[in-house]
């Protein structure tokens, strides 16, 4: 891992789960319409901050995330909760890879061109349900 990955993962960890109540208010959202043992998507699931609200509202998590340095993240901060199955994956229409592209669907800047990183690999896409059984009661 890259100095300036690994500053980033550091960044975004310290975004999602530092600043002050931003879990309460998280938790009071998803309260008013999820309960203790459903089933909860969480796509994208990036450094955790909605697994970690879902997982103290009770909820029973699947977390997807196509990062395979966020994907770590959860495992290390989540992966011994029995309510989490973290699958280091992409969604798609179809299976197969595809290469990730910012949130707003454009290609990575000029400037980040030059710094001579190389463009992540494709990520695997699943429409697989990973085994997961809904009706499991916790």
């Amino acid at each position: 891992m890259t100095l300036d990955r690994a500053i980033g993962l550091a960044r975004s960890i310290a975004i999602y789960h530092a600043i002050p109540f931003r879990q309460r208010r998280i938790r009071r959202l998803y309260g008013t319409f999820v309960r203790r043992g459903d089933l909860v998507f969480d796509v994208g699931a990036h450094a955790g901050n909605h697994v970690r609200s879902l997982l103290a509202l009770g909820c029973r998590v699947v977390a997807v995330e196509p990062q395979a340095d966020f994907a770590r993240v959860l495992r290390f901060l989540f992966g011994r909760s029995p309510s989490l199955t973290i699958l280091e994956t992409g969604v798609g229409d179809r299976a197969g890879g595809r290469r990730c592209r910012s949130a707003n669907g454009r290609r990575p800047s000029r400037a980040w061109r030059r710094t001579g990183a190389t463009p992540a690999p494709a990520t695997p896409t699943s429409r697989r349900s990973a085994g997961i059984d809904a009706s499991r009661s916790t």
